[in-house]
């Protein structure tokens, strides 16, 4: 029987170790578009982190809050007005401004959702990955 407890820590171990890694791939896309100022890159990078987190931090997100779908929808009516900024054909400072602040609150959203969800924890013990 200890040895099946055992196993089965193993495996949640790897699992988590798993999880973990996807969680960082993603993340490192993210800083990776932001930095290039690839904002489709970046926007969708952000898309698929939310959409990996999701399982951890959907029960953080609560619906009188603006949520993750709300500040998307905030940066494509941004996108809507300056669509050859987003494209990086034109690099008009305000324009600029404007759609990277959108990005960036959806970025420090979703890393809210993941701290809340205890994402960021630094003992094998802790809940969250």
């Amino acid at each position: 029987m200890a040895g099946e407890t055992e196993n089965e820590m193993q495996m949640l171990y790897d699992l988590r170790q798993i999880f973990a890694k996807l969680i960082g791939d993603h993340m490192n896309d993210v800083y990776r578009a932001r930095f290039l100022n690839d904002y489709p890159g970046h926007l969708k990078a952000l898309v698929d982190l939310h959409t990996a987190a999701w399982p951890k931090i959907a029960k953080f997100e609560k619906k009188e809050d603006v949520g993750f779908d709300q500040l998307k929808d905030d940066l494509l009516k941004v996108i809507d007005k300056h669509p050859q900024t987003y494209l990086g054909k034109i690099k008009k400072p305000a324009e600029v401004q404007a759609i990277e602040g959108e990005l960036r609150k959806m970025e420090k959203h979703i890393l809210e959702m993941m701290d809340l969800a205890n994402m960021f924890g630094n003992k094998w013990e802790e809940d969250g990955l």
